[in-house]
């Protein structure tokens, strides 16, 4: 299903509206709610607000930093800073190049996968770093739900064995709109708000993540996650999509349920090196046109063939894949020792697939990606299978 698009005003009046249906129905909802708990949500067990209640972090950590920084203006003032995303769109040399420099770096992140002496932990580790960089939860949005039907996801959903019902999956809007200053030892460093946000869903009974609708500081200040950042707009040092939803699986699951990630999906792709190299890795499978194909789409796995291997590798080297490799890099414990099986992309509109997957213009939001994770020796035992 195409996704809505409203303009600045629609957004607020939908976003009002049903702040006001969830307060009749509910009673009003506070930040305090969400971090600590309250009368009207105690039942709620299975839901977001009180899986985050359960969590220790002082219900002022939202809006306040750490130790290392501290919030200096507001979201309001910060919003008509925020830059316009730039337009650009790849030539067939840049694709090329593209398509060899993210396999380079996607050959990289497997073999740290497969090195556990190469791991190197996050430093990221405390919930309350995330508010303390200038991220806070968007009670409206996250209020609304998880949007799992919206894009079409029911037969994916079934396919891994997982429910798309709410509970168990969870809706959760974090937006980057917040100034920060932090000291980097020598002199106090303003970070702005750069109006990124990561909107993720979050099924922790079935162990999935859904990157819903993410758009990260770099690419909001951008516009690609390539190239130099303009020295007056300091990206936040909490930037990456890996950390920020690590640190909320972390808050919703315990000790028991941590590892038990399995999948990670993502909708509407944007990103114009991603969207290249999922048509170049179906281009050189013998697919001359790029067409993608509707769900299950085109599977990717360790091989042992060299095009299919390479297409895998410039897959999960790719600006969304990787993401998910630096996860289970920087928490492989935490997350069961686990490494990337299998990359799927397909194109989720009903309609027949389109020729030439980054030349669609906006058509290219149809393009999903799902990751699958496996402990690593079943992992590495796809790729020893495809050698017999």
């Amino acid at each position: 299903m195409a996704r809505l698009k409203l303009n600045g005003f629609q957004r607020a009046l939908v976003a009002l509206l049903a702040a006001l249906a969830l307060c009749l129905l509910t009673g009003p909802i506070t930040f305090r709610d969400l971090y600590q708990g309250s009368d009207t949500n105690e039942e709620a067990s299975l839901s977001l607000y009180s899986a985050f209640a359960r969590s220790k972090t002082p219900a002022q950590a939202l809006r306040r930093a750490d130790n290392s920084g501290s919030e200096d203006s507001n979201s309001d003032e910060d919003e008509t800073e925020l830059p316009a995303p730039v337009e650009f769109k790849l030539t067939e040399e840049e694709k090329t190049t593209a398509y060899h420099d993210y396999g380079c770096r996607g050959a990289k992140l497997l073999g740290i996968l497969r090195d556990s002496a190469k791991h190197t932990p996050s430093s990221w580790i405390h919930f309350s770093g995330i508010s303390s960089w200038g991220w806070r939860i968007n009670a409206e949005s996250t209020a609304q739900g998880a949007p799992v039907r919206e894009y079409g996801l029911n037969n994916v959903l079934d396919s891994i064995g997982a429910s798309e019902a709410e509970p168990p999956n969870n809706n959760i809007r974090w937006v980057h709109d917040i100034r920060t200053t932090h000291s980097d030892g020598a002199r106090d460093v303003a970070y702005p708000a750069t109006g990124a946000y990561y909107e993720d869903i979050c099924n922790v009974r079935d162990g999935v993540i859904i990157a819903y609708d993410i758009v990260g500081p770099r690419f909001r200040v951008m516009g690609r996650t390539e190239g130099e950042v303009p020295a007056d707009r300091p990206l936040p040092k909490l930037a990456q999509w890996s950390d920020v939803v690590w640190l909320t699986w972390v808050n919703l699951t315990t000790d028991a349920t941590r590892g038990g990630l399995k999948h990670v999906i993502h909708t509407g792709v944007l990103n114009q090196y991603s969207v290249a190299i999922a048509e170049m890795a179906v281009m050189s499978m013998g697919n001359a046109n790029g067409r993608l194909k509707n769900f299950p789409g085109h599977k990717f796995t360790q091989s042992n063939d060299r095009e299919a291997q390479a297409a895998f590798e410039a897959l999960v080297g790719s600006p969304n894949v990787s993401g998910t490799a630096w996860l289970l890099i920087q928490h492989f414990r935490a997350v069961g020792k686990k490494a990337i099986k299998s990359v799927s992309i397909w194109n989720a509109d009903p309609m027949p697939a389109v020729l030439k997957l980054t030349e669609m213009g906006n058509w290219n939001e149809n393009m999903n990606l799902l990751i699958e994770l496996a402990p690593l020796e079943d992992a590495e035992h796809t790729r020893r299978r495809s050698r017999l």
